[in-house]
């Protein structure tokens, strides 16, 4: 399914260009109409074979271009936008040569194959006018102007005797621009342009113009008066605009802003070199004598459309040769086909996926209209699967949520349409999600953001007012929301006055800058800016789902509205009405509070056994947010100090304190609890934390046998997001905080089952050390509630203890759930009655020496949901968990492999042991630090709390499963890769050991 592409041969009055059979030694002779035109070195190819030329130098410039534009040619084309750095700099040139009018074909001597690009780049371009852009169009642009600006260098018009263009000295640089631009990596953008720079640029442009066009017919070329004054105009408004163009290609961000600047002049030009305010109007002018001579016939207009387009308005007797073309698929779908052809272009292949999305984005807003809100959602995401990169698509989803009152779903969907454009339709919904999920602060700075976009947005005044209440009379009570409803009050109507923005916080327009120069012409013509957001998903737009669009006419620079920016302080007045203040902040609610240098058995709210009857400590509604502090795993056991003794000595009895439990209102056995993982911290005045070695008789690890465990540890400072320790010195990384340990309550049934099958396994393997599992213990069983003693001691009695994971969630120390994680637990009680304890600042993959993590206490954040039924639907047997989207960015990683054979040890072969496998991958590991200078108890521990990966890389090629342990090189502060001269070991200490030196 090809593009079509049709040769338009045209033909008219009179032409610049004859071939004379008769002519002296076969040169083509030019007839002296109007302008003198001495002869062209390239004069003797036909355009057969000056199209042929073009064809071949277009086709290899094409194969390069598309090397280095590829991967941004497919994103603008996908979201439908024209990129700056693609089309104005051709346009750029274009307009340089559209500055001589007509006169242009009589004063440039360059090579005809470069007037054959701009007729293909700019036929094609006013073929995709619109919000559509053709691939082919912008590799032909790019062709024209690298060949344009190679003819026109200055050393080349010199050796060929060629006379230049009065812009001729501009040609270097502008070349030198496109090797340095074909240099660069994928432009990486920052802020929009500045409109007032690049409108002052193109009317310099355009006075220029009419300047010298309606002076060609009067003076002569050569005359100084016309020399200067043209020479010094084109040099004022080319400065203005190559500089804004050139400075936008690099700062201006498409995927992070999302607005595309548009020109386009309405204004007709006719040949005679007036012109006409309206589209449509015709130059009545008398036609000279000497007019009708030069091939100009009367009537005839030429429009300029910001493309240069109007270069070829006028019409010779020369046959041009123009290539158009017309992505169109006729009657052939791709999708019927089979998916795209392979013969496909990358523009057919976007454009395919485009009108795929967009139809099922159609069906969505026909459901949508209907009240079908679940199927709209269905539609939504699936053209958000086809393109990603269309925001809108995301709005529209968040808006069909929101009728459904799914806030979270909600306000995900408008974050993510907000990463890749900020629009103001986005804002304002997730201002309403966040408003509902109790968190009024950030959706008072969303509806902030919406009004500094659209300042008279009533909706958005009415919003912000309900949560910043608005009063004359200081006797009226404040009115404020109750984030736990169901559903979002109407919002009351408010005018945008001044009174009411000083109120809300809402600084004051300011007006744009004026530019520096007066305008010259008289017919004022106007120049229309428009600026295209993709995010609008209102479905109401003509073609692209309601694209939002705003323009900015020269003529109204008088009265100018620019985005609201902050308020000065001297503007704000007396009242706070627009800061935060306590009237005005709802903090969440922290529902469990501990102190983390108190033992652990002495503080309310807190447990370390499972037990469907221990109480609920606090209730929440679906969607609120609350915090919950928690204690560390131990109670409180271990010291920052330099001896690790409390780690020998710790009693494992009085372990894994939980906060909690935490019912939900609504939660019943069979549904699915939603838990949302806002924010882990520590403690502002307990910024350190702890790994730990456990002895073989107390706890043991992953090599407890094999290293005959003594205790060790080592203590982590942790300072914002990195972690350091003086037990481990030479690495710093960045920290995953997560809980390791999370949730439900089981029901008495599932409880027995634990208990049951946990026995079989311990009385099978006897008196193992360390133990295969733990029973239930009474001594030392805590639960941090008045409660009647019968129902103490059968909690102790029965209680699991916290050490596995079960199918509740539990002890599963998964590094990945942490800030934005979503977590689905299956319901066994009333309430669900969620508890968490066990936070890590950091963690290995395994966290291999059984106190692995960097284990501290600290402060979690969390929101809860409620899916009815959902452990049928989803076959929930165990939770389900989305990441977190936080990762340390570390891109190189030394990588070890393992098998299932005991090469450390005895050299046994196991039949496809993983956990073999994973050994050998951690030993391999030590062993390799230890020749870079850490003991043993160093490595061991550094593997397990730093952010090391491990993976399974196969379990089916019998005997050998294979797992991988990849340790990231950007932790150290020196270079660990194998190089052919080994390393040289360092002295890096040892870590924090017993008192009595025993390890």
């Amino acid at each position: 399914m090809p593009a079509k592409y049709s040769h338009v041969k045209k033909r008219s009055a009179s032409g610049l260009l004859k071939k004379e059979k008769n002519s002296p030694n076969g040169h083509h002779i030019i007839k002296e109409t109007y302008h003198p035109r001495p002869l062209n070195p390239h004069i003797d190819r036909s355009l057969n074979q000056a199209m042929s030329a073009v064809s071949q130098l277009e086709r290899a410039i094409a194969r390069l271009l598309l090397l280095r534009y590829e991967q941004d040619i497919a994103r603008l084309y996908s979201t439908r936008l024209y990129s700056i750095a693609l089309v104005h700099l051709p346009t750029l040139v274009m307009r340089c040569v559209t500055l001589g009018g007509p006169g242009w074909l009589a004063f440039n001597h360059d090579s005809e194959e470069i007037k054959d690009f701009f007729r293909a780049a700019i036929s094609m371009d006013m073929r995709q006018a619109g919000e559509r852009v053709a691939t082919k169009s912008v590799l032909w642009s790019y062709t024209a102007l690298r060949h344009f600006a190679m003819s026109n260098n200055v050393s080349i018009c010199n050796k060929l005797g060629l006379h230049s263009l009065r812009l001729l000295p501009y040609y270097p640089a502008l070349k030198a621009h496109l090797d340095t631009l074909e240099a660069m990596g994928p432009p990486i953008f920052t802020k929009p342009p500045y409109l007032g720079s690049l409108q002052e640029g193109q009317e310099a442009l355009e006075d220029a113009c009419e300047l010298k066009f309606g002076w060609m017919n009067e003076l002569a070329p050569g005359h100084p008066e016309w020399e200067g004054d043209w020479k010094a105009k084109i040099r004022h408004g080319y400065e203005r605009l190559s500089q804004t163009l050139w400075r936008v290609a690099r700062e201006f961000d498409v995927r992070g802003y999302g607005l595309v600047l548009r020109e386009k002049l309405t204004t007709k030009w006719c040949d005679c070199g007036c012109s006409t305010d309206h589209l449509g109007e015709v130059c009545e002018r008398t036609v000279r004598e000497d007019e009708e001579e030069s091939g100009v016939r009367p009537g005839k207009q030429r429009e300029w459309d910001g493309r240069g387009s109007g270069i070829f308005g006028w019409e010779t007797e020369e046959e041009e040769d123009i290539w158009e073309v017309d992505l169109d698929f006729g009657s052939l779908d791709p999708e019927e086909c089979g998916g795209p052809d392979s013969e496909m272009t990358i523009g057919e292949v976007m454009e395919w996926r485009y009108l795929k999305a967009e139809r099922e984005k159609e069906r969505g807003n026909a459901a949508f209209r209907k009240g079908d809100y679940l199927a709209a959602i269905q539609l939504y995401e699936s053209a958000h699967g086809i393109e990603p990169e269309v925001p809108h698509y995301q709005l529209n989803l968040a808006a069909a949520h929101l009728k459904l009152n799914n806030w979270i779903e909600a306000e995900k969907a408008c974050t993510q349409a907000l990463q890749q454009h900020r629009s103001s339709k986005g804002l304002y919904r997730r201002a309403r999600a966040r408003k509902m999920l109790g968190r009024p602060e950030e959706a008072i700075q969303d509806l902030r953001a919406v009004l500094r976009l659209q300042p008279n947005n009533l909706e958005a005044l009415a919003e912000l007012a309900s949560l910043i209440p608005i009063s004359d009379d200081k006797n009226q009570s404040n009115v404020t929301t109750n984030p736990s409803s169901s559903t979002s009050p109407p919002p009351t109507k408010i005018e945008p006055n001044a009174e009411t923005l000083r109120r809300l916080g809402i600084p004051k327009p300011k007006p744009i800058k004026q530019p520096p120069f007066t305008k010259l012409r008289s017919d004022d013509r106007k120049l229309k800016i428009v600026l295209l957001s993709p995010a609008d998903s209102s479905g109401t737009g003509r073609k692209f789902g309601g694209l939002n669009t705003s323009s900015l006419n020269t003529s109204s620079l008088n009265e100018p509205q620019q985005l609201l920016s902050k308020t000065p302080l001297s503007e704000r007045g007396d009242d706070k009405a627009g800061m935060a203040t306590e009237a005005n902040s709802i903090p969440h609610p922290t529902l469990i509070s501990i102190d983390p240098f108190v033992p652990a058995a002495k503080q309310k709210g807190i447990h370390n056994r499972w037990h469907p009857d221990i109480p609920a400590v606090a209730t929440v509604k679906p969607g609120q947010t609350f915090k919950i502090e928690c204690v560390d795993w131990t109670g409180a056991q271990i010291g920052n100090n330099d001896c690790s003794d409390d780690v020998k000595n710790i009693d494992l009895t009085k372990i894994h304190y939980l906060s909690g439990p935490i019912a939900v209102e609504g939660a019943e056995p069979g549904d699915c609890l939603v838990v949302d993982i806002l924010d882990i911290k520590p403690f502002d005045k307990m910024p350190w934390g702890y790994t730990g070695i456990f002895e073989l008789e107390n706890g043991g690890g992953l090599f407890a046998k094999e290293f005959k465990s003594r205790a060790a540890k080592a203590i982590w400072d942790i300072n914002g997001i990195f972690a350091t320790s003086r037990h481990i010195p030479g690495v710093r990384f960045a920290g995953v905080t997560h809980p390791g340990l999370i949730g439900t309550a089981p029901s008495a049934e599932l409880l027995a089952t634990w208990n049951k099958r946990e026995g079989e396994l311990i009385t099978a393997c006897g008196e193992s050390v360390p133990p295969v599992a733990f029973p239930p213990e009474p001594i030392n069983a805590y639960v941090g509630q008045d409660l009647p003693p019968d129902v103490i001691e059968k909690i102790a009695k029965e209680g699991a203890r916290t050490v596995p994971g079960r199918e509740h969630g539990g002890n599963c120390d998964i590094k990945n759930l942490s800030r934005g994680s979503r977590c689905y637990f299956p319901v066994f009680v009333q309430g669900a009655n969620l508890s968490v304890g066990d936070l890590h600042f950091s963690q290995g993959d395994g966290e291999m020496s059984f106190c692995g993590a960097i284990e501290m206490a600290g402060i979690i954040t969390f929101s809860t949901s409620i899916i009815k039924g959902g452990v049928e639907k989803f076959a929930l047997k165990q939770p389900i968990f989305v990441p977190s989207p936080i990762d340390p960015m570390y891109s190189q990683k030394i990588v070890f492999e393992g098998l299932s054979v005991d090469i450390h040890g005895d050299g046994r072969q196991y039949n496809m042991d993983a956990t073999v496998a994973y050994k050998q991958a951690a030993l391999n590991a030590i062993a390799y630090l230890m020749k870079i200078g850490y003991t043993r108890e160093q490595a061991y521990l550094l593997l397990s709390a730093a952010p090391v990966e491990s993976h399974v890389g196969a379990v089916v090629d019998s005997p050998n499963a294979c797992v991988t342990l990849a340790i990231p090189t950007g932790i150290f502060e020196y270079d660990i890769l194998p190089n052919p001269d080994g390393f040289q070991k360092r002295d890096l200490g040892q870590c924090a050991i017993r008192s009595d030196g025993v390890l």
